[in-house]
């Protein structure tokens, strides 16, 4: 999420040159970018040079933070237990609802397709502990389905030892100094360091660094406070291309509200009203509300009365996002309801 990309449309940040700026120095860039030469750390200059039509953007914490949000109120529709990790990551846990969703592969699909839908470039990573999940993120030259990288990082077969052997030591982001000592001492993976004693590897690294890798082998508790979702719902869905006729949204709009009706019964929550938002090409963005009489809990209710209202609109921008907002959720009836509905 950055600042000044808005008079610039997906299509065009995809195909130029894009990077993104923190204190005069590249962040992340784009593959059209990179193909040039730029890379994270190079300055304003540099990248200027190697690329005269490279669009250079400012990043945008706060917009990362709303973008974060977002995403946790979409993953509480997969599981109650989850919670941000990093300012840049979100955390699954995904073994209490493997028989509802018939196995972890249809629980992955399900994670990713709603991931890609909501236009997220991402990496996903499967642990038996929230430690060892992050370091199992697959690299970017792994994610070809069906590669030996896919196997390692999902894999679930072998102990968690085994996997854990051949990970460099240096995705220990919060540890350098002690990484740096170990490579000086030879030790380059996790399969150099989990056979030694704990006391010995204490006595050269530190305590905190013994704990750290404990939770990752779940000897010891890692216990983070869960999400909690807000009295707020706010899901965006970017095709990826210009739609220019009215019935062309209908798909994404029945995808937001069925993950918006999800958030409300797992939250028990209710609505008589919502609002979309459709972002033009130029950036411009058209809003409606919907109002209804009853609450509503059932994505079918808010479906009917927003096609009737898409089929009324005169667009006269191609679209390439909808949004969905409610704000003003409450407590839902308690009363019991027809067992067979």
């Amino acid at each position: 999420e950055v600042q000044g990309a808005e008079s610039c449309s997906s299509q065009e940040i995809e195909e130029r040159p894009v990077a993104v700026l923190e204190k005069q120095r590249v962040l992340v860039c784009n593959g059209a970018a990179a193909a040039l030469g730029i890379k994270p750390g190079m300055g304003t200059a540099t990248a200027r040079a190697l690329a005269d039509s490279i669009l250079l953007l400012e990043r945008d914490p706060a917009a990362e933070q709303r973008r974060l949000q977002q995403l946790c109120c979409w993953g509480y529709s997969v599981s109650p237990t989850l919670y941000p990790f990093r300012d840049d990551r979100l955390l699954l846990e995904v073994g209490s609802c493997l028989r509802l969703y018939g196995g972890i592969e249809a629980l992955l699909a399900l994670v990713e397709r709603g991931l890609s839908q909501r236009g997220v470039h991402y990496r996903t990573g499967l642990g038996p502990t929230p430690k060892s999940a992050v370091l199992f993120i697959r690299p970017l030259e792994g994610r070809a389905s069906g590669s030996a990288s896919e196997a390692l990082y999902h894999s679930s077969d072998s102990t968690l030892e085994a996997r854990l052997a051949p990970l460099p030591l240096q995705l220990l982001e919060d540890f350098p100094r002690q990484v740096d000592a170990l490579a000086k001492a030879g030790l380059w993976t996790f399969g150099d360091i989990l056979p030694l004693p704990g006391q010995a590897l204490a006595r050269r690294c530190g305590r905190e660094f013994v704990h750290h890798l404990e939770q990752i082998l779940g000897t010891a508790e890692d216990r983070q406070p869960d999400f909690e979702p807000p009295r707020t719902f706010s899901d965006h869905y970017w095709f990826g291309y210009e739609v220019k006729a009215n019935q062309e949204l209908l798909p994404a709009i029945e995808l937001l509200l069925k993950s918006f009706c999800q958030f409300l019964r797992n939250t028990q929550l209710e609505t008589r009203q919502l609002e979309w938002l459709l972002y033009g090409i130029n950036r411009k963005v058209h809003r409606f509300e919907l109002c209804s009489s009853q609450p509503q809990t059932h994505w079918q209710a808010w479906y009917q009365l927003t096609r009737l209202k898409v089929e009324q609109l005169e667009l006269e921008h191609s679209i390439e996002g909808v949004g969905l907002v409610s704000e003003q959720l409450v407590p839902g009836n308690a009363s019991s309801g027809d067992l067979f509905q």
